[in-house]
């Protein structure tokens, strides 16, 4: 294990979910009453079948997390990832078995990343519903998801800054505990379904809002959905080297919404504000042969009209 594994164009863009070689089999391609933090809030679920969803607001700073609950019972909820920093921030996902604590989990993860340790211990899982690849900033994203195992849910950013540290080194771990009597709650109806399949993605007119995206997989192999927002003349090799180089300077463009790869024959639901423009959505994986699938294409232009 060196330190360039660590790096954010093998961490979340070229391999979304797989940021450590050690860790391949563990990630796949990348209550208390709730306390509101000063200087932004959950805000309320849309107004319909689930606006009665536990949510879980996770505020990421340029250095920490911060979270609106710590405790959820399974079954559907909304968890709301805002970027509240000056720079881009992700956010990755493991769970703890019952019983394991966050300080276990750093101990595991800074092996990882000095090379100490080399295999996952049993305790550690891959099977949580949501992760969020490279967010911008003042950028709000929502996943609604059916939680089912109990556990300790953990969170990290494996993104680096100028330092070429990753943020989770620096102090951006937190968690959740999932525990408790299952809830009856429903997930929320979908505005627009995006599809992909092996070769191509399908994206619906769509206008300008507050929209709940049901991404859907037809491939055989898992599928990440990014939308971007290029700045005019730039691209998005421009994009991935400004986020590989540290984020240093202005933002080639904006990550608007990334779901971390889907299962296929699965689908999420997803809730980002669009507002009118020209996007990309991207798939920034590669095949087994190491074709990225954006060569495949798996990356299409799509309009979003004003309302």
């Amino acid at each position: 294990m060196t330190r360039a594994a660590a790096a954010p164009g093998t961490a979340v863009i070229t391999k979304p979910l797989q940021p450590l070689s050690p860790l391949t089999a563990l990630w796949s391609l990348l209550l208390a009453a709730a306390l509101v933090l000063p200087g932004w809030a959950v805000g309320a679920a849309p107004a319909v079948a689930h606006d009665q969803l536990g949510t879980i607001g996770i505020g990421a700073r340029d250095g920490h997390y911060e979270m609106t609950r710590h405790r959820v019972h399974p079954g559907p909820i909304a968890v709301r990832f805002a970027n509240l920093g000056s720079l881009t921030h992700a956010l990755q996902t493991a769970r703890l078995d019952p019983g394991r604590t966050e300080a276990e989990f750093r101990q595991v993860l800074l092996g990882f990343l000095d090379g100490t340790v080399q295999e996952a211990p049993q305790w550690l899982h891959q099977d949580v519903p949501f992760a969020f690849g490279p967010t911008s900033p003042h950028r709000t994203v929502t996943a609604f998801v059916d939680v089912v195992q109990p556990g300790r849910y953990v969170l990290f950013d494996l993104l680096t800054d100028h330092s070429g540290r990753t943020f989770a080194e620096q102090g951006m771990v937190a968690s959740f505990v999932v525990a408790g009597d299952r809830t009856s709650s429903g997930l929320p109806p979908a505005d627009a379904v995006i599809g992909a399949t092996d070769t191509s993605f399908q994206v619906p007119r769509l206008h300008a809002g507050q929209l709940v995206l049901r991404l859907q997989n037809h491939a055989s192999v898992e599928r990440q959905f990014a939308i971007v927002l290029l700045r005019r003349g730039r691209t998005l090799d421009d994009l991935r080297e400004w986020l590989e180089a540290g984020q240093v300077g202005p933002a080639p463009g904006e990550f608007v919404a990334n779901a971390l790869p889907i299962a296929p024959g699965t689908d999420l639901l997803l809730k980002a504000r669009l507002e009118p423009g020209r996007y990309l959505l991207v798939d920034n994986g590669e095949s087994e042969d190491g074709t990225p699938y954006t060569e495949l294409g798996l990356l299409t232009h799509f309009p979003v009209g004003r309302t």
